[in-house]
């Protein structure tokens, strides 16, 4: 796992929005895990009040992660209307292209130091 990018993105769901989004964001979860063999994990979280959301996609390298992406593209202006991104974070030893695709984004970078990774049986 020392070339996976894992991306954290912070957001904050549209009040009175929770509903909508969260049919959106089963369409959206599915159709990555059908599509994008370099996704590696591909999970959301929420806050108890369900206003905050935390997503935590890891990616086999830079060019899944750019992949997904383009692949995103298509839910992307129906999830802007239902959550305000705050951060994404980035872990990894990313490529310069990644930084330039995510350049719109207020972004942390974090370079891989050491660690290791064991799949959940």
């Amino acid at each position: 796992m020392k070339h996976a990018i894992t991306l954290m993105a912070s957001s904050d769901i549209t009040p009175g929005k929770f509903s909508e989004f969260k049919l959106l964001l089963e369409e959206l979860v599915k159709h990555c895990e059908d599509t994008e063999p370099g996704t590696l994990a591909y999970n959301y979280y929420l806050n108890l009040e369900e206003t905050e959301l935390l997503s935590v996609e890891t990616f086999e390298n830079s060019d899944a992660v750019i992949f997904h992406a383009l692949n995103y593209s298509s839910f992307a202006e129906k999830i802007s209307e239902l959550v305000t991104m705050r951060k994404i974070t980035v872990c990894g030893n990313c490529t310069q292209q990644l930084l330039d695709v995510l350049a719109e984004y207020d972004l942390d970078v974090l370079h891989f130091a050491d660690g290791f990774a064991r799949v959940a049986k």
